[in-house]
C-alpha cells in the first residue's frame, strides 16, 4: 500500500515537500529487496523535435525526465530506519530546477501545472512494480 502527499509552494524558491508512506500488505515480500523511487517528471514541453526525419518546431514532449528527487536514481531500500508503528516513512524535499518549462504567461516562467512527481515501490531482484503514484504540482 502506498500513499503519498506533495505540498508544493512558490516562495521564497520554487519547490515541494514529498512525504510518503508505505504498508507492507504482503507478508511474503522481502522488504529489504523492496524500495521507493521518486522522480520529477514534466510534460507537454513544447519545442523542436525531429519526428521521422521531419523538424517539428512545435513538437509536444511528454513524461520528460528531470532527476531523481534525492539522487538515488534505484531508490531508497525499505528498512528498519524508515519503521514506525509497521510502516515505512520516507520525506523528501527539493527545489524546482530551472530548466523546468516556461509557462504561456512569459518566458522563462515556471509552469508548474505540467509538472508531477512520479513515487513506486519495486523488488530491486525481480524489478516488478508494486504501486505507482503520479502527483501533480498544485501552485
Amino acid at each position: 500500500g502506498l500513499k503519498a502527499k506533495l505540498n508544493y509552494f512558490e516562495t521564497p524558491k520554487k519547490g515541494f515537500f514529498l512525504h510518503t508512506e508505505v504498508a507492507i500488505l504482503d507478508n511474503s515480500l522481502q522488504t529489504e529487496n523492496l524500495a521507493l523511487v521518486a522522480y520529477m517528471m514534466e510534460d507537454s514541453l513544447v519545442g523542436p523535435q525531429n519526428v521521422s526525419n521531419t523538424f517539428t518546431p512545435n513538437y509536444v514532449h511528454r513524461d520528460i525526465f528531470r532527476g531523481t528527487i534525492d539522487n538515488q536514481i534505484w531508490g531508497r531500500t525499505l528498512n528498519s530506519s524508515f519503521l514506525k508503528n509497521g510502516k515505512y516513512y520516507l520525506d523528501y524535499s527539493a527545489i524546482v530546477p530551472n530548466q523546468l518549462a516556461p509557462s504561456t504567461a512569459g518566458s522563462g516562467a515556471f509552469n508548474a501545472e505540467n509538472t508531477h512527481v512520479l513515487v513506486y515501490v519495486y523488488d530491486k531482484t525481480t524489478l516488478e512494480i508494486y504501486q505507482v503514484l503520479k502527483l501533480k504540482f498544485n501552485p
